[in-house]
């Protein structure tokens, strides 16, 4: 890259601009991933449907929801799957000795969770950060 006089070498300075921009792009996608997965869930409610917003939400029909529980323990996660675990905040799929794989929308500092049971027996558990616990 600099010959024998510390000079860079005709040529090089275009490969150390697209290095350099690789990287910059590189921290710059994940710094707006660690800020997109650190933000608050936000769940809504109509008629039809629960509506989980944000990374790796998905709306879930009341008729698919089998069974509601407020519950004041964490699941014991084995390990992530596919989520993102920063901070206090655990979204996306894991897997907990209790209940197998498990979709989670978590802050770990809040002691109370709403776990809801589907068909599918995939658990769903989402903060009562988001005052879901009006709901009880």
């Amino acid at each position: 890259m600099y010959d024998e006089n510390g000079q860079l070498r005709k040529g090089q300075g275009k490969q150390l601009v697209l290095i350099i921009s690789i990287i910059t792009i590189a921290l710059i996608f994940v710094i707006v991933l660690l800020v997109y997965s650190s933000q608050a869930t936000k769940v809504t409610f109509n008629q039809e449907s629960l509506t989980i917003q944000g990374m790796y939400g998905e709306t879930i029909p009341w008729t698919d929801i089998h069974d509601v529980q407020l519950v004041n323990d964490l699941p014991t996660i084995e390990k992530r799957t596919n989520g993102s675990s920063f901070n206090s905040h655990l979204k996306g799929h894991f897997r907990t000795t209790e209940h197998g794989a498990v979709l989670l929308f978590l802050t770990t500092d809040v002691p109370q969770f709403i776990a809801l049971g589907r068909e599918d027996t995939l658990l769903k558990c989402v903060s009562t950060r988001w005052g879901m616990n009006r709901l009880f």
